[in-house]
């Protein structure tokens, strides 16, 4: 699966922002806190409807951006091509997600925090195995 284009407006840190990256391996580069981690999370928001760094979307609304934020972006995955294009809006008690997720997308998300796979008990392995498949 190829991510052809994503599109943040209002999502963490970001007005807005447009990006395309190329096939096969992309390396984001830049000074802490420029939002190489943002991006990183609303590509996996695009593609599976939730955050990898927060259980809460409401976290994911930016400062200014007047309670909502839109995530979107074009799919591809041989032949088969697909626009995603989420609504995230501040509703109380949460966020309301409007539009639909594309079926065959999926992302799988491993940070420094997930060392602790390797370095705890085997229910950690099988927990995490559990929410990638879910």
């Amino acid at each position: 699966m190829h991510v052809r284009w994503i599109e943040l407006v209002g999502f963490r840190g970001y007005t807005s922002l447009t990006f395309a990256p190329e096939p096969g391996l992309n390396v984001l580069v830049g000074k802490n806190g420029q939002g190489k981690t943002s991006l990183l999370e609303a590509l996996h928001v695009l593609l599976t409807g939730r955050s990898f760094r927060t259980a809460k979307l409401a976290d994911c609304l930016g400062w200014d951006a007047g309670g909502g934020a839109m995530v979107a972006g074009e799919l591809a995955a041989g032949s088969r091509m697909r626009a995603v294009r989420l609504e995230l809006s501040a509703r109380e008690g949460g966020v309301e997600v409007r539009g639909t997720l594309c079926p065959w997308a999926g992302a799988v998300s491993f940070a420094a925090s997930d060392l602790a796979l390797l370095a705890g008990g085997p229910h950690l392995p099988r927990a995490y195995l559990d929410s990638a498949t879910a």
